[in-house]
């Protein structure tokens, strides 16, 4: 069972219309962030999962290119990116942390970020059209004043 977050966007990535509704999800193909995008980056065939299945080939596609028009807006309105690389813990066969490397996002962690931050936004917002109290978070980067003390200089 799931909450499912319905967008229509348009081709400047305005989020037109947001609807929720309760969904059973069936699970069509798993896939994984590297070989989905080795084949959007056109450096591989499609995924075992998508080689057979031309819609959920299109799909994704379409999830990119909406992500891709998602992000945009959210950039041209001064919007913080995801672009640093992220420690990433590697374990070894009984569970333990053998190693820490630097995982630096793919094209399929954007787009599934993407995606993410504009589902959020769009509950966040129908929950405070409906008057619930909402907390959200507002990145800014700092600015610092600097004072010029001609004594100590």
């Amino acid at each position: 069972l799931a909450l499912v977050t319905s967008l229509d966007v348009a081709d400047d990535g305005a989020v037109l219309r947001r609807e929720h509704f309760p969904a059973l999800v069936r699970n069509r193909c798993r896939l994984d962030y590297l070989t989905v995008s080795a084949w959007l980056d056109g450096a591989s065939e499609p995924p075992p999962a998508l080689r057979d299945d031309p819609a959920m080939q299109a799909q994704v596609r379409l999830q990119e290119a909406v992500a891709e028009r998602l992000r945009g807006r959210r950039e041209a309105a001064g919007a913080l990116g995801f672009t640093a690389p992220e420690p990433e813990l590697v374990y070894d066969a009984e569970g333990r942390v053998v190693d820490i490397v630097t995982r630096t996002a793919t094209r399929a962690n954007r787009v599934v970020e993407s995606l993410m931050l504009a589902v959020n936004e769009a509950v966040a917002r129908s929950l405070a059209d409906a008057g619930y109290p909402c907390l959200r978070l507002v990145e800014c980067i700092p600015t610092r004043r600097f004072a010029l003390d001609e004594e100590s200089s």
